[in-house]
């Protein structure tokens, strides 16, 4: 018949087929999101409002929701996933903690399992029944819930009678299926005892702890709309346990008054806490990244260079309630928010400040094609040099904070920007968890070889000329980038473009420089200092880590990549350095295609990397913005806060 369909060119040729619309739904559902993206619902009254409240209970019960008014912005996609980065913990893959899940279950009889009574000889003379379990679930149950059969396990002496030898008797009056009936009712009786005796082991603090862990899944899941208490059942609850895929989903094999003795376990527990971030004022696509748009802004400025700034944080505190005792069917799981003030105070630095340089390195400002062309004297092309001092310099220190200063972030910026570029967004590193000084340098202006083509008019102090002016000392002069190093080729991103390594060299042992003198004001920690950079700035970060001489505490590069002129060494001081990347899927300047070889160099070396792929809610590709401030964010705290025991 589907032959005949198929030639017929009928539909029904194949009845597994799709229609292409259909099966392009069913893979635009089931695709995964590429954005590690999740939500908080709405705050309480009195706290600064969620904004994507209808969003995320949309994307949980699709049912018990209105549609959206309106979509919502790039800045509400933000803080949705600045709350998911900071609520889902580093854990290890799917497949691998199932296979340990079930590897570590106990396999002992649990409560209402069925039992199945075998013969065994364990000591001469006698014969023993012995109780098994039978074949346990998927996932077997907690070593909280089991329960220890007496008897089960202790065989009966010589000395003691058995009960077997007193049914051979009657077993031989009775019929061969009435007979078996008999004897497995008396083992029954004496190896299964009464329910009133069975007293299995109280939760442990582990599994009170997964069930708090659960806390900030519940309360969005199965509170109302517009509710901030979330009720629910333990029959809902034991139902909704069994879907999950994660070891947590083995309590829904559970029996109920285990569930409801670990959520009495939980609930003695310290509270959950979660962080919300900071709020925009106008979070709508026309708003600004600046710190001036986020709720609770203030300024006291004391000096024309020096400036204290602060914002509001908001962190959700999840609360369980149970009754007492435990013949209750309900249970409560409240969310307040916490508000508390981060403030941080903005230091520029320029040429005859305080403090002095960051560095006093020589760099060639002349482009390395030019270089070239001025070894024939007869082109008259002056190369130039000048002193890399790295300024003028933004440095951001935390104000409010429980803690000193404990760790130093050095960031370096893209090609063609500044480091002026984040004298108001002081928000993209600090939230008030981590007691972190952040420094960012300015890279010299030089020429491009890649762009040697490029000519302005200028003044002789080297200001640019507006267009249609004609006043005297105007010249031409080749374009100046601020960059880290020097551009020979431009592929456009098909491939890694070539570079002046001498160039390269040069901001290398200027960056050394730096290092080390941050680390002096840390008593000599270098495990203290952390490295990174944007773009450009990346590439150049990640060089000066892998050929320091000392371990540094970590590196944090955005949508950037490995130099192939990099030295990998497998046996190298930042072997064990925590290395963190983050990549855009749609960027077009580094793809991915060639990025990842990189960062699989480094993997074969045996070095720690983590490399993650983002969505930028703005659709910015490689120019992100208010994304950066996420992804460093988040690196932040996975570098400088402990790991949980």
């Amino acid at each position: 018949f589907w032959l005949k369909g198929w030639h017929q060119g009928t539909s029904s040729a194949w009845p597994g087929m799709l229609a292409p619309s259909v099966t392009q739904g069913a893979l635009v559902q089931a695709a995964p999101v590429a954005t590690d993206i999740s939500g908080c619902d709405a705050a309480t009254a009195d706290a600064a409002p969620v904004v994507v409240t209808e969003e995320v209970q949309r994307r949980r019960c699709p049912a018990k929701t209105t549609p959206l008014a309106r979509t919502a912005s790039s800045r509400e996609l933000l803080e949705v996933q600045e709350v998911r980065e900071a609520a889902v913990e580093v854990s290890e893959p799917l497949e691998k903690r199932r296979r340990c899940a079930a590897k570590t279950a106990p396999e002992v009889p649990y409560r209402g399992a069925e039992v199945a009574v075998v013969a065994d000889q364990q000591c001469p003379g006698c014969t023993v029944s012995k109780v098994q379990p039978a074949s346990p679930p998927t996932i077997a149950p907690d070593t909280d819930d089991d329960v220890e059969l007496p008897g089960a396990s202790t065989p009966t002496c010589a000395a003691t009678p058995s009960p077997l030898k007193d049914l051979e008797a009657e077993r031989l009056r009775l019929s061969p299926a009435r007979a078996i009936l008999v004897a497995e009712e008396e083992v029954a009786k004496l190896c299964v005892a009464p329910a009133s005796r069975v007293q299995p082991a109280a939760p442990d603090e582990r599994a009170a702890g997964e069930l708090r862990a659960l806390l900030p899944q519940l309360w969005p899941q199965f509170r109302g709309v517009g509710e901030v208490t979330a009720k629910i059942s333990v029959s809902r609850l034991h139902s909704w346990l069994r879907q999950l895929h994660s070891p947590s989903s083995r309590w829904g094999w559970a029996t109920e008054d285990a569930l409801r003795r670990a959520l009495v376990a939980a609930a003695s527990l310290p509270r959950v806490r979660r962080r919300l971030g900071f709020r925009f004022k106008d979070p709508s696509n026309s708003g600004s990244w600046d710190v001036q748009n986020l709720v609770g802004y203030e300024s006291a400025r004391k000096w024309q260079r020096k400036e204290k700034i602060f914002w509001n944080c908001y962190t959700a505190v999840f609360q369980l309630q149970v009754p007492e005792g435990l013949e209750w069917d309900r249970f409560e799981v409240t969310r307040t928010v916490d508000r508390k003030m981060v403030g941080a105070r903005v230091e520029r630095r320029r040429r005859g400040d305080p403090g002095g340089p960051l560095a006093r390195e020589v760099i060639e400002v002349t482009a390395h094609s030019r270089r070239q062309r001025a070894l024939d004297r007869r082109r008259r092309i002056k190369v130039e040099r000048r002193t890399a001092d790295l300024l003028p310099a933004i440095i951001l220190r935390p104000v409010v904070t429980v803690e000193p200063q404990r760790w130093t972030l050095i960031y370096l910026h893209g090609l063609g920007e500044t480091a002026g570029n984040y004298t108001h967004r002081p928000h993209f590193f600090l939230d008030g968890d981590v007691s972190v000084k952040v420094l960012l340098p300015t890279a010299p202006r030089r020429e491009v070889s890649c762009f040697d083509q490029w000519w302005r008019k200028v003044r002789k102090d080297g200001r640019k000329v507006k267009k249609g002016s004609s006043k005297p000392g105007v010249r031409w002069r080749l374009v100046q980038f601020q960059a880290w190093y020097d551009y020979i080729t431009n592929h456009g991103g098909r491939k890694e473009d070539g570079l002046d390594w001498q160039s390269l060299g040069a901001i290398q042992r200027a960056l050394h420089s730096l290092i080390r003198c941050e680390a002096r004001e840390l008593g000599g920690r270098y495990d203290r200092i952390i490295v990174g950079g944007k773009s450009q700035g990346c590439c150049t970060a990640l060089d000066a880590t892998l050929t320091f001489p000392e371990p540094l505490g970590g590196f944090i590069g955005v949508v950037g990549h490995l130099l192939s002129c990099t030295p990998v060494d497998p046996k190298g001081p930042q072997a064990k350095t925590p290395l963190h990347f983050f990549h855009e899927p749609e960027d077009d300047v580094m793809r991915w295609d060639w990025v990842q070889c990189g960062e699989r160099r480094l993997r074969e070396a045996g070095y720690r990397v983590r490399s993650r792929r983002r969505k930028d809610p703005e659709g910015h590709g490689h120019f992100v913005e208010g994304v950066e401030g996420a992804w460093v964010r988040s690196a932040l705290r996975s570098i400088c806060t402990p790991p949980r025991t």
